[in-house]
């Protein structure tokens, strides 16, 4: 997310015309007009799209207890990145 190659300061404004059209074809079409709709320029075709099939599985849970705060996480399992958050705060 570069501004003419270079990171923006605080407070100068960004636009993405592209990703503006992508959600007004959403919000316009819904989920059919993106995963059956026209792709253009990425390296997946409709059909993979299209046959993409998602799996709802239980998450992950972890409890974090600092000094001060205890923390419930919730990530998904593997091949997510549930376990990287555990070995980042050491919860057992």
């Amino acid at each position: 997310m570069l501004l003419d190659g270079k990171a923006p300061l605080p407070g100068q404004v960004m636009t993405f015309p592209n990703l503006a059209k992508t959600f007004r074809a959403l919000a316009e079409h819904g989920k059919d007009g993106f995963y059956k709709g026209r792709s253009k320029g990425g390296v997946m075709e409709l059909e993979d799209l299209a046959k993409h099939a998602s799996d709802f599985v239980e998450p992950l849970k972890y409890t974090y207890r600092g000094e001060v705060t205890i923390m419930r996480v919730f990530q998904c399992p593997p091949n997510g990145q549930g376990s990287t958050i555990a070995v980042k705060y050491g919860v057992n």
